[in-house]
């Protein structure tokens, strides 16, 4: 629910946490004092059959029955009033105004022409009294805080939401009778809330200014279930309005779950999406969600959110998280939905594999490991079939197994299906198998067999190729992991002149080898070249990913610049801090708190902090993920000790 102005747009909170069949309304009482209601807000829904029954008469334009709506393109002959434009304005019907059908009508749309009509206006304020005056079934409005509490844009379809809403609890075979949804366009006061501050009387917005602070997040909690309808399931629109934050920081505060609930037809386009393109651009169509960025009409509630949100551990980026949290769960259960469907229509195709090795990889990204191990097993399966062991996608799955291994930390058995796929692509999985290597701390081993893939690039492909500069990086990192940083630099610096010649000097992996050149001239107190090298890969990660300041590369380039300038003294210490804390700000919402990376970026801030808290939780992280006896386990026990000394 927010308060509404020309061109503002209103939401309710969402949360998902009981779910209730009435079967009688004997409490219905609308003046009723104890239930948090005022002359701004009624904390009672409306059944979802009552919701249907207004859709439909919209529709048959028995509601709202002396209203054409237009789209005006551009002025012209005609003269009208158009939404959130004061006076009146010219235009031609033919040329440049549309007739807006009402099967497309927004949720603003039926606000203004249903709930402000001249008729609704001649009530107390509140849409709950016309439909309770007009209908047979006084069940039609629920009692305080029964049902769902739903937020919305209102720049949504109407009908979108209705029916998401219808399929949500039918898929649950509720009566929908007497289910129940709180909708702020029909229980809250609309003339009050879109009426000017200067014409309102001194109580209700005092009453307004009390719902803001304290008295909508005490509603929230108190519904059985929220909800958030999602118009787009990559680019929700109530996401991009600050009311929406708002209402998401208050489910949260109270310590309450939420469910998003998808416009029709999203999970078809998201099966498409999943068939036509790589897994990586489902990953990567919601990446530059920033609800810091939200629109927010008044300046002053704005500020007041802000101020709210950011005293919160995590502040927007723990309200980042929650949100694509969710969406990734709907995103894995849909592909869960979408597979078996597959399977059991055309059994167990090729085509069929496609689909699963991409909803496999998805669930990898996701931190689902284990699932994602099965499908690859069966996608392994039916390419192995289909196609031949020795078939470069039946190698692909093996990769990607052994990736997902990995990632479980199952060094051993990644090592052996690395092993496996040796013969079908050999200098690349040697590159591979010594990637594995180097995580689990055998450096002498990973270099030897670096330097194997690396001879065989070289015969392949050239010395100039990119690929061959990649095993270059490959082999750099290992010989930095064993704390050859001299060493390191000189293979870093060969990889480099390759990409920035190969690749053009903008390139995202030029960025990568910059920010690990800068770590090795930190570990050699070369402070001032690390400082530049890390000046150049933020500079160039800005070009590749200009709306996600948030992409996981950040998190090294901030990591490599802290380091700089906690060498450099005291005077650059606070800015030292400043960029630590936003490497591990990154790490932790696009990888997750016990991410091995966002240990390492807690290790530095524990050294330029001297929190030994902090210590002690990168350590933990990397026990749990890379074992007691990994080099950079050893170190962290090394910090922790010190700082508790």
């Amino acid at each position: 629910m927010s308060r509404l102005r020309s061109g503002d747009e209103g939401y309710g909170t969402w949360d998902s946490s009981g779910k209730s069949n009435i079967t009688s309304n004997n409490d219905l009482d609308l003046n009723n004092n104890n239930d948090l209601s005022n002359d701004i807000v009624c904390y009672r829904g409306i059944s979802v059959t009552a919701l249907q029954k207004i859709w439909q008469d919209v529709l048959d334009e028995v509601l709202a029955a002396d209203i054409q709506l237009t789209v005006i393109v551009r002025k012209g002959k005609r003269k009208g009033r158009v939404a959130n434009v004061d006076g009146m304005v010219n235009f031609d019907p033919g040329q440049d105004a549309q007739e807006k059908l009402r099967k497309d009508w927004t949720v603003e749309d039926v606000c203004a022409n249903v709930v402000l009509s001249t008729k609704s206006s001649q009530s107390p304020g509140f849409y709950l009294d016309v439909l309770l005056g007009e209908s047979n079934d006084q069940a039609c409005v629920g009692p305080p805080f029964r049902g769902a509490f739903i937020s919305q844009a209102r720049k949504c379809s109407f009908g979108e939401l209705v029916e998401s809403i219808v399929a949500h609890y039918q898929g649950q075979d509720r009566d929908l009778t007497r289910t129940y949804v709180w909708l702020d366009l029909f229980s809250a006061n609309q003339p009050n809330l879109t009426a000017k501050d200067s014409d309102l009387a001194d109580g209700v917005k005092k009453q307004y200014e009390e719902l803001l602070q304290e008295g909508l997040h005490v509603a929230i909690e108190r519904f059985e279930e929220r909800l958030i309808f999602f118009d787009r399931w990559e680019k929700p629109s109530p996401l991009k309005r600050m009311w929406c934050v708002w209402e998401i920081y208050g489910a949260i505060k109270c310590g309450k779950s939420f469910t998003p609930i998808f416009a029709p037809g999203e999970d078809e386009r998201f099966v498409q999406l999943m068939e036509d393109e790589t897994p990586r651009a489902i990953t990567t169509a919601f990446a530059a969600l920033n609800m810091a960025n939200a629109e927010c009409f008044s300046s002053r509630d704005r500020d007041m959110i802000d101020e709210a949100v950011k005293s919160i551990d995590g502040g927007y980026s723990a309200l980042n998280a929650a949100v694509l949290a969710e969406i990734r769960r709907w995103l894995v259960l849909t592909s869960h939905r979408i597979v078996e469907a597959r399977k059991t229509a055309n059994g167990s195709t090729a085509e069929v594999a496609v689909l699963m090795y991409n909803v496999a990889w998805l669930l990898r990204d996701q931190g689902q490991y284990d699932v994602a191990l099965k499908l690859h097993q069966e996608v392994l399966q039916i390419r192995k079939k289909t196609l031949g062991t020795i078939h470069p996608l039946t190698s692909t799955t093996m990769h990607n197994m052994a990736s997902v291994l990995y990632s479980q930390g199952q060094y051993d058995v990644a090592l052996k299906l690395y092993q496996e796929v040796l013969e079908i692509e050999q200098e690349s999985t040697m590159a591979c198998t010594a990637g594995v290597l180097d995580l689990q701390g055998q450096y002498d081993a990973a270099v030897e067999l670096y330097q194997e893939a690396l001879k065989i690039r070289k015969e392949k492909l050239g010395r100039e190729h990119p690929l061959t500069a990649t095993v270059l990086h490959n082999m750099a990192s290992v010989l930095y992991s064993q704390g050859k940083y001299d060493a390191a630099l000189k293979w870093y610096q060969d990889a480099l002149e390759i990409r920035m010649e190969k690749l053009g000097l903008d390139h995202a992996l030029v960025a990568a080898t910059r920010y690990w050149m800068s770590f090795a001239f930190s570990d050699l107190e070369r402070f001032a070249e690390a400082l530049e090298a890390a000046n150049d890969a933020l500079e160039i990660l800005r070009l590749n990913f200009p709306s996600d300041d948030m992409h996981p590369r950040f998190g090294y380039a901030w990591l490599a610049k802290g380091r700089a300038l906690l060498g450099l003294g005291d005077s650059n210490h606070a800015e030292a801090v400043s960029a630590l804390e936003l490497s591990v700000e990154i790490r932790e919402m696009r990888l997750g708190p016990d991410h091995d990376l966002t240990a390492a970026s807690l290790y530095w801030l524990a050294v330029a902090t001297q929190d030994a808290d902090m210590a002690q939780r990168a350590l933990e992280i990397r026990r749990q993920k890379l074992g007691d006896g990994h080099p950079l386990t050893v170190k962290s026990r090394e910090q922790a000790q010190a700082l508790t000394a």
